[in-house]
C-alpha cells in the first residue's frame, strides 16, 4: 500500500548520503517522494512522532528546510 509524505525536507547541498541515511534512520523517517526539481524530499514519519521530528529536523545544521505538509493520514 502507498504511504503518503507528512513533511517536507531540503537536505544542505553539502551533506553527504551517508549523513541523509544517518539522519532518516534515526528520526525513523523514510522517503516517500523525491528529490523534486528544487531537492526537496517528502517523507514519512509515524503521525504520533511527526512534531518531534519535525522540531529536530528544523534545528539540524544537515538541514535547510523541514516543514509539515499538512496531510497526516496512512
Amino acid at each position: 500500500s502507498a504511504v503518503s509524505g507528512n513533511l517536507i525536507v531540503i537536505f544542505r547541498p553539502e551533506s553527504s548520503e551517508a549523513t541523509l541515511r544517518t539522519i532518516l534512520m534515526r528520526n525513523q523517517a523514510r522517503i516517500v517522494y523525491g528529490p523534486t526539481s528544487a531537492d526537496a524530499y517528502v517523507l514519512h514519519v509515524a503521525a504520533d512522532r511527526r512534531a518531534a521530528v519535525h522540531e529536530r529536523l528544523k534545528t539540524d545544521r544537515n538541514v535547510s528546510l523541514a516543514e509539515p505538509t499538512g496531510e497526516d493520514h496512512p
